[in-house]
């Protein structure tokens, strides 16, 4: 089960048929289901892959993340996608992320990245 606290992304994920996560740990990968809140019921099914792992604390970062993933994470610009993972992690910024590709099953994504 893949957990969606942020509405913006999960209404992306589901309007688009994917989505870029940052989640602060490793996660599983491969098939897998979505829900909006712990023990909620299934929402989608989806195929999750883990594309990129970049510290917070580097200098390229923020240029990493608006150059590869901004566009299909569901946020209008970094700032508002870094609040909402500090909003998600009781205020602070993992000193690392875990961007994931999250695609709904029998989506038709393009997407050459990975």
């Amino acid at each position: 089960m893949m957990l969606f606290k942020s509405k913006k992304a999960l209404e992306f994920l589901l309007k688009n048929g994917e989505v870029y996560t940052a989640r602060p740990r490793k996660r599983r990968e491969g098939r897998d289901w979505v829900t909006d809140k712990p023990f909620g019921k299934k929402i989608a099914d989806v195929t999750v892959k883990l594309v990129a792992v970049v510290p917070t604390n580097h200098w390229a970062t923020e240029t990493f993340l608006s150059l590869h993933y901004l566009d299909k994470s569901g946020f209008s610009d970094l700032k508002e996608w870094f609040d909402e993972i500090r909003r998600l992690n009781r205020g602070y910024i993992p000193r690392e992320l875990y961007i994931y590709h999250v695609k709904l099953e029998g989506g038709d994504s393009n997407d050459n990245r990975f």
